[in-house]
Order: structure tokens, then C-alpha cells, then sequence
């Protein structure tokens, strides 16, 4: 997601591969459908099936993974 804190922490595009390869989320967009699904009586809200999938992962893999595949 595109915030004011990427280039705070000098996550500019072209200097993260990380950062450059994950599929980009709309910030206003984003903040309507969790409002919408938080009105729906939902506690989370994850846009986009890359994240949907990586949140399952997260949640299947021992932690200490999930770790050393952020930090690729």
C-alpha cells in the first residue's frame, strides 16, 4: 500500500525488491472495504488474493518461515 510512510523509512519504488514485486493496494480503496466489512461485523478485512493467500500461509507455517520469507 502506498503511504506517507514508505518514503520515511526511504522505501522509494526501484530501492525494495520486496516492495516493487507485491501487487499494489489503492489506500482510499482499501479503507472503504474494511470500513464496509467492519460494518458487515467483520474483524479483519484482507484486500487482494495475493494477501489472502500469504495471510493463510502465515497462519499454516511456523512463524520463524513466515519470517525468513518476508526477508526475501
Amino acid at each position: 500500500m502506498d503511504t506517507e510512510f514508505l518514503p520515511i523509512a526511504n522505501i522509494e519504488r526501484g530501492t525494495s525488491r520486496t516492495f516493487d514485486t507485491l501487487p499494489r493496494v489503492n489506500v482510499a480503496d482499501m479503507a472503504k472495504k474494511s470500513l464496509d466489512a467492519s460494518h458487515r461485523g467483520k474483524a479483519v478485512y484482507t484486500n487482494k488474493l495475493f494477501y489472502k493467500f500469504y495471510r493463510l500461509v502465515a497462519k499454516l507455517l511456523p512463524h520463524s518461515l513466515v519470517m525468513k520469507m518476508a526477508k526475501t
